[in-house]
This record gives C-alpha cells, sequence and structure tokens, in this order.
C-alpha cells in the first residue's frame, strides 16, 4: 500500500524531529519513498492570537509504502509519535 503522511514539528529542534520520525518509520518496516521540502508555518489555533503563543511549525509529506493494513500502519505512525514525545492534549491545547 502507498500511503502519504503529513509530518509536523512545533517543539525542539523541529527539523531533526522529522529526520528521526521518518527514521523511525523505517525501523517499524514502513519503506519512505520520497519526502517533500521541508516549509514553516504559524501555528492554526483555535482561539485568537494562538499563532503568537505557540511556535511556528515545519512541516512536510512524506511518500510510504508498507505491506500493513491502514490500521496496522496507524498503530506504527502513532507508536514513532510516542516514541518522540508527542503528547496529546484536549482541545483548545497543543496536540
Amino acid at each position: 500500500m502507498t500511503a502519504y503522511l503529513g509530518l509536523g514539528s512545533s517543539l525542539g529542534d523541529r527539523s531533526m524531529n522529522l529526520t528521526e520520525a521518518l527514521r523511525r518509520l523505517e525501523e517499524k518496516g514502513v519503506h519512505v519513498l520520497a519526502v517533500s521540502p521541508v516549509y514553516e508555518s504559524p501555528h492554526m489555533g483555535l482561539a485568537a492570537g494562538d499563532a503568537e503563543r505557540f511556535p511556528a511549525h515545519l512541516n512536510c509529506v512524506a511518500r510510504v509504502e508498507s505491506s500493513f493494513s491502514a490500521s496496522e500502519l496507524m498503530d506504527r505512525i502513532r507508536d514513532v509519535e510516542n516514541e518522540g514525545g508527542r503528547v496529546r492534549e484536549s482541545a483548545g491545547g497543543r496536540a
């Protein structure tokens, strides 16, 4: 299966976070075929002024290939996020 994944990072060494996420995907059997250029975008929060309060994001898209089902691929993606320190917060907060 070929899939397209949007990756983003707004905290710490943002560029290294993206690089490490791609490396961890490969370790989990998800083959990274191509990666778009990295671009920076402002935080798109829910409240007025969030773009000024929260750091900008680095973003890219990766074309990946795997033999996993969609749910198995999602499990591996969540593992990569967890290993990278991703913390999901409730609506209104950073996620």
